[in-house]
């Protein structure tokens, strides 16, 4: 054997060693939406062994993605009681988890009676959370964006309730968030909670994204300029870009300081957009120089964003998560390009042809929104769409 050909051996067995020295067990609760399977997919490739729990939707391309490649666990958290013995059984034959990432604790209940089952078969946990939570929380006593210790309820039980009416789910997320943090408490479980403001990113199937590029491309056609009620004109927003999010919860389960653990990080673009200058920088990339947008409809439709508390503060994960997002015009220009490419592309048919289904066209402007969208795109509207043959 030449040395160039034992030296190439040997570093090939080094690094094979690297990935086993370094390869977690990995618990994934979800893990079928947009975050979840953007995680999964990046693990995958790090060489984690990593099991999937979720109810067996397998949207987009995660079929092909991500399940060849997991040990999937079906499962609703609903009635958990009925697949904990598969998790158990895992572990019995591969050991302990040694990270849990929690993306479909939705309610308490669920974070609840899966630490009841499982807090003595895992030895971290990571729980992705919302800026939600702030919404049922006393409002911040300082300026600018909302830190992470201001995620404080009201002492007052009826004032307390009265603020937990106003966003069901974010009173539910932070129920959750204290569900994690009593199980520290009692049971000294190592955890991480992450608190996300509106999610934009690849395969997201809340679609609000993807309406407002078509919206944007056909606004002008239809007569109907985009909507930014006169509350959201000047307020700035936080974003995040799930591939970010992906690329921080890969790491952290390798992370060995604990010191880390046992906190609750803001994670967000660093920069903060009004709704408006949002639509702006998506029509850049779209290559539309002209948008009409109507600042005066108070109850106008947007989707964007889903609180009201505003920006959030990310201090904290850059110093000591080391957070480095892509710059906010990177985020919305990768998003863009991959629903450009999912209008375009034989991939993802089925989720072409539901959006068109639902997308609002006037009939009046229905001809020239058939003619652009054949122009555009490629697509026969009466063929692909009302035939069903998309």
């Amino acid at each position: 054997m030449t040395s160039l050909a034992l030296l190439a051996v040997l570093c090939f067995s080094f690094s094979f060693l690297s990935i086993v020295q370094a390869q977690k067990r990995i618990l994934v609760l979800g893990g079928d939406g947009m975050l979840g399977s953007e995680t999964v997919a990046r693990l995958k490739l790090r060489g984690h062994d990593i099991t999937v729990l979720h109810r067996g939707n397998w949207y987009w391309d995660s079929s092909t993605r991500i399940k060849p490649w997991v040990n999937f666990v079906r499962c609703d958290r609903d009635s958990f009681n009925e697949c904990v013995a598969q998790l158990v059984d895992i572990t019995k034959e591969k050991g302990l988890f040694d990270a849990v990432i929690d993306f479909s604790g939705y309610k308490p209940g669920q974070v609840k009676d899966f630490m009841k089952k499982m807090r003595n078969k895992i030895r971290r946990y990571i729980y992705v959370s919302t800026d939600s939570v702030y919404e049922v929380c006393k409002e911040p006593s300082h300026e600018g964006p909302i830190l992470e210790e201001d995620a404080v309820r009201p002492e007052d039980p009826r004032e307390r309730e009265e603020y937990a009416k106003r966003d069901l789910y974010g009173n539910n997320k932070l129920e959750c968030e204290e569900a994690v943090k009593r199980e520290n408490e009692l049971w000294d479980i190592p955890y991480i909670i992450i608190r996300l403001p509106d999610v934009i990113g690849l395969r997201d199937n809340t679609n609000r994204f993807w309406n407002y590029i078509l919206w944007l491309r056909f606004h002008d056609i239809f007569d109907r300029p985009l909507d930014v009620p006169p509350t959201l004109h000047d307020k700035p927003l936080s974003f995040v870009f799930a591939e970010d999010v992906a690329n921080l919860l890969i790491v952290l389960p390798e992370q060995g300081d604990d010191k880390l653990y046992n906190f609750v990080y803001n994670l967000a673009f660093r920069e903060t957009v009004s709704l408006e200058q949002l639509l702006r920088i998506m029509a850049k990339h779209l290559g539309i120089s002209e948008v009409k947008v109507n600042r005066s409809k108070e109850d106008g439709v947007h989707f964007f964003p889903s609180v009201t508390r505003g920006p959030v503060d990310t201090n904290m994960a850059l110093h000591y998560l080391g957070w480095n997002p892509h710059s906010l015009d990177v985020g919305v220009r990768k998003t863009v390009q991959f629903y450009e490419y999912a209008m375009r592309s034989s991939d993802f048919k089925a989720q072409r042809k539901a959006i068109l289904d639902k997308f609002y066209v006037p009939t009046h402007a229905l001809g020239a929104f058939k003619q652009r969208l054949k122009d555009i795109y490629g697509i026969d509207y009466d063929r692909a769409i009302l035939k069903d043959e998309l």
